[in-house]
């Protein structure tokens, strides 16, 4: 997250999670410039939930696409940018979505993905907000949503190897019944 603060010139950035079936944000990772009050961690559930029907970032204040708070333009920021993180969470259900590329044939698609987090990014000073930078939050929010998929892929796959494992004690255990 600081590398990312570097890059887009921000002052704050927030990694909030969304853990499976639950209504909280959990806080993964935070980055500052300063080591004053965390401005956007009590704002992180409403700003999350703003981005949940998006799929490219929300930019808000300068350069953005709506106003931000007076309380936020008092405390010195200028942009506050969200990035929704979507990724497949489990053994979730997939849907079928017919989709055109570039004028062609349609072709069928499996997509089944949800709101996972969010990546936030609060600027302020002088620095401007454009297209660069909001495209960098959503590679980077991209990359975390591919990590997200892998981790939940690796849980999956350590379940069903204790699964298999309790099933193959099973097997020997009545093995060595019948054995007798």
């Amino acid at each position: 997250l600081s590398a990312l603060l570097d890059h887009v010139e921000g002052q704050e950035a927030l990694l909030v999670s969304l853990p499976d079936g639950s209504r909280d944000v959990v806080i993964a990772g935070d980055a500052s410039t300063d080591d004053g009050s965390a401005l956007l961690e009590p704002m992180a559930r409403s700003l999350t939930r703003m981005v949940s029907d998006r799929s490219v970032p929300l930019v808000l204040g300068l350069g953005g696409e709506a106003p931000l708070s007076d309380l936020l333009m008092a405390q010195g920021v200028r942009t506050v940018a969200i990035a929704p993180i979507f990724a497949t969470r489990g053994l979730t259900e997939f849907e079928e979505v017919s989709v055109a590329f570039d004028g062609g044939e349609p072709v069928s698609l499996r997509v089944a993905s949800s709101l996972v987090g969010a990546l936030v990014v609060a600027a302020g000073g002088s620095s401007s907000w454009g297209d660069e930078q909001t495209s960098l939050l959503h590679g980077v929010a991209e990359v975390v949503a591919r990590r997200i998929q892998a981790d939940e892929m690796l849980a999956i796959q350590q379940q069903r190897i204790r699964e298999l494992t309790g099933l193959a004690e099973v097997a020997r255990t009545m093995q060595s019944g019948a054995d007798v």
